[in-house]
């Protein structure tokens, strides 16, 4: 049996508006529930100003699509290791979705760290934020899970 490494990153400011924040409760609910819960708190939002558009370029990175154990198809932004290897670095996305600066942040991640293997995944099946509104609205429709799912997928 191999055996494998994973190490997960959050790209995401909701740890951060936890951390920052003391007037949010947080214990006994859910990941979803909390996310839901930062979608609809208007100083959060008012804290993250629209994304400054840009197309990533890499010769390395490249989209991929795989099965889920839900019986769909969820994608992310993958970066093969140049050797073998079994580690592995998951990426999270943002509020705003899998967009080209969290592909440049996993490109960056891969880069620094060498012979890893790196998946930015798409939790929100294709749907990308350009303004605070739309990342509220897809934050808060996020199902935990689809996301699960998600994150077992092959």
């Amino acid at each position: 049996m191999k055996k494998f490494q994973l190490t997960f990153l959050l790209c995401g400011a909701v740890l951060l508006a936890t951390a920052q924040n003391d007037d949010i409760t947080v214990c006994h609910t859910s990941p979803t529930e909390k996310f839901a819960f930062f979608a609809a708190d208007k100083d959060f939002n008012m804290s993250h100003p629209n994304p400054v558009p840009y197309v990533h370029q890499s010769e390395t990175g490249k989209m991929v699509t795989f099965k889920t154990p839900d019986g769909k198809e969820a994608s992310g932004y993958v970066l093969m290791a140049k050797s073998k290897t079994n580690n592995w670095i998951f990426v999270f996305q943002e509020w705003w979705g899998l967009n080209d600066h969290i592909k440049r942040e996993s490109e960056k991640l891969y880069n620094d760290l060498g012979n890893v293997n790196v998946l930015a995944l798409d939790m929100y099946d294709g749907k990308l934020a350009t303004t605070g509104e739309d990342a509220s609205k897809y934050m808060g429709e996020f199902k935990q899970d689809r996301g699960t799912a998600i994150v077992k997928g092959r």
